[in-house]
């Protein structure tokens, strides 16, 4: 079965390889506005601000080091990260029985990939990478450890592995602490100083993590930055807390219809996961004796990711990726189930494992690859393949001619101001951002630290960009704490109004993009 299974992977691979058409949406644009930045000479938090752990930022910098600074780049860091996750969630699912590996790796390729523009590539994504090293270097521990071998080494593995995680995002220490809890209770179940040894380890992997990002930021001069910035992302998260209205909000009903729309059938499947392993056949049972564990750290960390998503109180669409690892392995084991009970023959369940694999590869075509070929094929121009990227008030194609329009007007390397958040207009122009803050939640939103209001201006004197663009028809509630858009917050900022007015005319209007041209240029 190995063979077709290489077949098939490779077929999701190619059917997979169109997302490198897809345009930045507004959080890749953030993104690679701090790794365009890096590669430049600026630093995070410093010249570029936000709440996310530098992670995200160095693994886009990396991205373009290595293939140059373009959207592909971006997309490339998807398709590079999906085959060792892939193979991974083969081997942990594996343990289960080989067609439930099988499932799970091309699942992944499925459900990954069928997801938006939006949600591909954020820092959620790219996390899951470290926390299936993770996983599967914990069940190696176990195995060592049943074997009466040394699993000291494995703990350290997985405690590194999580603290890189970590470093994705500080909320996902809730999913790293879930995945190694029963492996370190197995290991230590007959001897306290077992316990105690590998949990120290594992510890002592996360520190050694923690310890060099820390020395790393500090000798950039941005750690006391990185340690504001962290704090500052707590007040961004508890104000929905405080508000007590978060799970009533559009931007978490829509979160959550998203994902139930999308993955219904892995939702579907796990509420059958128990009656359907207690209706299998004692010999099957106890086959996946051995998987024991396996599906313990796999419950656990989809209950882990989940409560991730409830600390983040915001329910955006990629919050939700950490649960889809243990969601597709143990979808795809309540699935083997359901076949080995409905057919009578093994001949049988394997002819429908094998149709449902095809399946999956297929859903990557219908869901990557066909809204692709009338551009790939030369039949559609950029701009009408742009156009079908929309959310929300945001627009592929719009940011496309915005961004033409500016490069046709400035000098490369020259600085812009956005008052909005769309910053992937800063990438796509080449543009440096005239200011730290590139985004407007920033300096408007209900956790808005004093004095940034001020500096985003004194800054906005010396620099005088050629161009200001202001935003209408953006409304960030879940981030400001208000129902206003750009245009409107922008009249209750009186010395930004002001110094817009002294300096800048209007030069026409791109969608949503309000133009602001510098007097006497």
């Amino acid at each position: 079965m190995r063979s077709p299974f290489a077949w098939l992977l490779l077929a999701a691979i190619a059917l997979s390889l169109p997302v490198l058409t897809y345009p930045p949406g507004r959080d890749q644009g953030w993104f690679a506005v701090f790794g365009r930045g890096i590669l430049d000479g600026y630093k995070p938090y410093l010249d570029f601000w936000d709440t996310k752990p530098p992670a995200i930022f160095y693994t886009y910098a990396a991205a373009f080091a290595l293939f140059g600074k373009s959207a592909i780049a971006i997309r490339l860091l998807d398709v590079i990260a999906a085959l060792p996750i892939a193979v991974l969630l083969f081997a942990i699912a594996r343990r289960l029985g080989e067609w439930r590996g099988v499932l799970a790796a091309l699942g992944f390729y499925a459900f990954y990939f069928s997801d938006t523009f939006w949600t591909l590539s954020p820092a959620d994504g790219l996390a899951l990478l470290p926390l299936a090293i993770s996983a599967w270097c914990t069940l190696k521990a176990c195995d060592a450890h049943a074997r009466s071998h040394h699993s000291t080494s494995w703990f350290l593995l997985s405690g590194i592995a999580a603290g890189c995680a970590i470093w994705f995002k500080y909320s996902l220490a809730l999913v790293a602490l879930a995945i190694v809890v029963v492996p370190l209770l197995a290991c230590g179940r007959q001897r306290l100083v077992l316990l105690i040894r590998h949990g120290a380890t594992y510890s002592l992997g996360i520190a050694i993590v923690a310890v060099v990002g820390a020395s790393f930021l500090a000798l950039n001069g941005v750690l006391s930055a990185a340690i504001e910035s962290a704090r500052v992302a707590g007040d961004y998260a508890t104000q929905d807390y405080a508000s007590g209205r978060w799970l009533q909000s559009t931007v978490w009903i829509a979160g959550v219809n998203e994902r139930v729309s999308r993955w219904w059938p892995l939702l579907l499947l796990i509420t059958l996961w128990w009656p359907l392993q207690l209706r299998l056949p004692l010999p099957l049972r106890e086959g996946l004796g051995v998987g024991e564990i396996a599906h313990k750290i796999l419950w656990l960390w989809l209950l882990a990711a989940a409560l991730n998503v409830l600390v983040q109180a915001k329910g955006f669409d990629y919050h939700w990726l950490p649960m889809l690892p243990p969601l597709l392995i143990l979808a795809a084991d309540a699935l083997v189930c359901g076949v080995q009970l409905l057919a009578r023959t093994l001949h049988f369940t394997r002819i429908a494992l094998a149709v449902i694999a095809v399946a999956l590869v297929l859903m990557v075509g219908v869901s990557v690859t066909l809204p692709a070929l009338p551009f790939l094929l030369g039949g559609q121009t950029r701009t009408a393949y742009d156009e079908r990227f929309v959310a929300g008030e945001f627009s592929a194609a719009e940011s496309a001619h915005m961004s033409e329009f500016l490069r046709q007007r400035v000098a490369l390397g020259d600085t812009l101001f956005v008052w909005g958040s769309r910053p992937e207009i800063y990438f796509q122009a080449q543009l440096r951002p005239a200011t730290r803050f590139i985004s407007h939640t920033t300096l408007s939103a209900t956790w808005t630290q004093s004095g940034w209001r001020k500096e985003n201006v004194d800054v906005l004197w010396a620099a005088m960009p050629p161009y200001a663009l202001v935003l209408q028809g953006d409304y960030f509630p879940w981030v400001t704490g208000n129902n206003d858009d750009s245009a409107t917050l922008l009249q209750g900022y009186t010395e930004l109004n002001n110094w817009l007015i002294a300096n800048y005319e209007r030069d026409g209007q791109i969608g949503n993009f309000l133009i602001w041209k510098r007097k006497n240029q």
